[in-house]
C-alpha cells in the first residue's frame, strides 16, 4: 500500500491526477486520518494494476521505471515501451478557447472539434459549455 504522492512520484506525475482518477474514474483507495489531523489517501498496488489496465488510455508508462510498484504484471513491460500522448486534464489555452468558440461557430460536430483540438468530444462540450456560462455571467 502506498500513498496518492507516493504513486505519483513513482509514475512522474502530479499527485492530483491521482487524486482526480480516485474521484472521478474509480481507482479504488482508502482515506486515513492521523492524530495531528493530516490525511492521507492510501492506494493498494494491485488494486492500481487492475485500474491501470482498465484505464490504459489514461496513464502513461513510458516514465515509468520496471519493477518500481511489485507485483508487476507482464502487460506493463509492453506498456512501457509505448509513449503515449495524454491529454487527460490538459489545462485549456486561450488560442484553443477561441478556435472552440470558431469551430462551433462554423457548425463542426463535438467529435469532429475533438479531433482537431486533440480532445474528447465529451470534454470539448462541456468546455463550450462553460465558455457560455461565463460569458452570461459576465454580462449580468
Amino acid at each position: 500500500m502506498l500513498t496518492a504522492g507516493e504513486l505519483a512520484k513513482i509514475l512522474k506525475i502530479d499527485r492530483n491526477t491521482i487524486i482526480g482518477w480516485i474521484s472521478r474514474h474509480s481507482l479504488k483507495a482508502s482515506k486515513k486520518v492521523t492524530n495531528s489531523k493530516k490525511k492521507y489517501t492510501f492506494i493498494k498496488i494491485e488494486d492500481f494494476w487492475d485500474w491501470c489496465y482498465e484505464h490504459l488510455e489514461k496513464v502513461d508508462l513510458s516514465q515509468y521505471e520496471a519493477k518500481s510498484l511489485l507485483p508487476e504484471p507482464s502487460w506493463v513491460a509492453r506498456e512501457m515501451k509505448e509513449s503515449k500522448k495524454v491529454s487527460n486534464y490538459k489545462k485549456w489555452t486561450t488560442k484553443e478557447e477561441i478556435k472552440l468558440k470558431y469551430l462551433v461557430g462554423m457548425g463542426y460536430s463535438w467529435q469532429k472539434i475533438g479531433e482537431i483540438l486533440e480532445r474528447k468530444p465529451g470534454a470539448v462540450e462541456k468546455k463550450y459549455s462553460r465558455i457560455k456560462e461565463q460569458e452570461i455571467s459576465f454580462r449580468e
